[in-house]
């Protein structure tokens, strides 16, 4: 590289950059390390994580030896920038899709527990033994049931009598008593 801070002023001229470095910034530069450069640009307030990304990919390539121009490292480091998002998400959406099989898996689960064959109980005494229990059921059409309540959730309730299991509405249930 050369060691001239006129490079820097034919530069400066040739791309007309708006502010162009100091003479001796120039010298500053051309003499430093990395860290010394950044702790410059630190200095001078234009310092961020995307040039130190820029500056740190510049110092990696010319130890491997490979001399990168400033605009090559610059489109390196968003090409990486791109990538490490993509398999972010990627790795977002993976994760959500198995957490929301995992999620349905589990309803699915839940709700065979809720199917679970009821035994065949032919006797109001038997069903007060197996549930230790007996209810009446008072229907809003003046029916009524004697069971054992097994299930019941916002909008269904499952009384098992002597005549089976019977789903009901629990919009039509008046009131519940025990026996």
């Amino acid at each position: 590289m050369n060691h001239n801070p006129e490079h820097f002023t034919a530069l400066t001229g040739k791309y007309r950059l708006s502010h162009p470095v100091s003479m001796d910034d120039q010298r500053y530069i051309l003499d430093s390390t990395r860290p010394s450069l950044t702790a410059l640009l630190k200095r001078k307030g234009v310092y961020g994580t995307a040039l130190g990304a820029v500056i740190l990919l510049l110092g990696i390539s010319r130890r491997a030896g490979v001399s990168l121009t400033m605009v090559q490292a610059k489109i390196a480091a968003g090409l990486t920038a791109t990538v490490l998002a993509a398999a972010s998400v990627a790795a977002t959406v993976t994760a959500t899709g198995y957490i929301m099989k995992r999620i349905d898996d589990s309803k699915k689960s839940g709700s065979e527990k809720k199917d679970i064959p009821v035994p065949d109980l032919k006797t109001d005494d038997q069903i007060r033994q197996h549930y230790n229990k007996l209810e009446e059921v008072h229907l809003d059409d003046g029916t009524r049931l004697v069971g054992a309540v097994i299930f019941q959730d916002r909008t269904t309730i499952k009384v098992h009598t002597i005549h089976g299991v019977v789903q009901l509405p629990v919009t039509s249930v008046q009131s519940i008593t025990v026996r």
